[in-house]
């Protein structure tokens, strides 16, 4: 018999994730946590940058479940902390995400555009500007087409013209029929391909 999943969000202990999602799936079930890579270290610091992968979301993790008799008690602080349980819990958890009716659903759409993002490199930030100077996402280069997540220009598309810096971007876009270019926070861009 086949049974409907929902995806839930479970806080964890900093540090812990791995061992939570490796506990998770041996207990059946399925977790998912985007990473991001980023560099570790200063290139004037006394250390080497490093390439470091890391949760997206520190401390958190989406969890898969059943529909029909989730177990939810096995993500339960108090259950993989009591003496009580035969070690079926899993160490690491602070609990699902959720009101007073339980925890809160994710939609498999939120799932799977995070791991979309992911898989087109969104969440890597080892790449260098153009010129070499700044460190910025790996899809932060020149002709890369862009669309604007927060600010003013929400939901607009233009191409990346220049990096300006690890932070801020010059975009080329098109404004009431006519070309602007706008500086904007790299933080508020998504990258949407190789533009022209």
């Amino acid at each position: 018999m086949s049974h409907d999943f929902r995806w839930h969000v479970l806080s964890v202990v900093p540090h812990s994730t791995a061992r939570v999602c490796e506990r998770a799936a041996e207990l059946g079930a399925t977790t998912y946590c985007p990473m991001l890579r980023t560099i570790d270290g200063s290139r004037n610091g006394r250390k080497a940058p490093t390439e470091v992968s890391k949760p997206l979301f520190g401390g958190y993790v989406f969890v898969s479940l059943p529909t029909d008799k989730p177990r939810f008690d096995i993500f339960h602080r108090a259950f993989a902390n009591s003496s009580q349980h035969d070690g079926g819990g899993i160490d690491g958890c602070l609990g699902l995400l959720g009101a007073s009716e339980g925890p809160a659903a994710v939609s498999d759409a939120v799932i799977q555009d995070l791991r979309d993002r992911e898989a087109r490199g969104e969440f890597d930030l080892t790449g260098c500007s153009d010129d070499g100077k700044f460190i910025v996402p790996k899809w932060c280069r020149r002709r890369e087409a862009v669309v604007f997540t927060k600010g003013p220009f929400a939901t607009y598309w233009g191409t990346v013209a220049k990096v300006k810096n690890s932070a801020i971007a010059r975009v080329s876009m098109i404004i009431l029929g006519q070309e602007h270019e706008i500086d904007a926070p790299i933080a508020w861009l998504a990258w949407r391909g190789r533009g022209v």
